[in-house]
């Protein structure tokens, strides 16, 4: 389930929200509105965690930043 606060919120101080939320827990922005997200489901984790370490491999390879 989704839940959102009642104050409608600028991009800055979404930033300065997420700086006080622990990493585990997702939120995203949508009309000024915080929603909390639900965690992706497991294949999408699967998928992310092998292009973020295919990604790596390659600027390791390619000696890129």
């Amino acid at each position: 389930m989704t839940q959102s606060l009642q104050k409608l919120f600028t991009f800055n101080e979404f930033l300065d929200f997420l700086a006080t939320q622990p990493e585990n827990i997702r939120y995203e922005l949508h009309d000024g509105e915080i929603v909390q997200m639900p965690p992706p489901p497991g294949k999408h984790e699967q998928i992310v965690a092998f292009s973020t370490m295919i990604l790596g491999y390659e600027c390791l390879r390619l000696k890129l930043n």
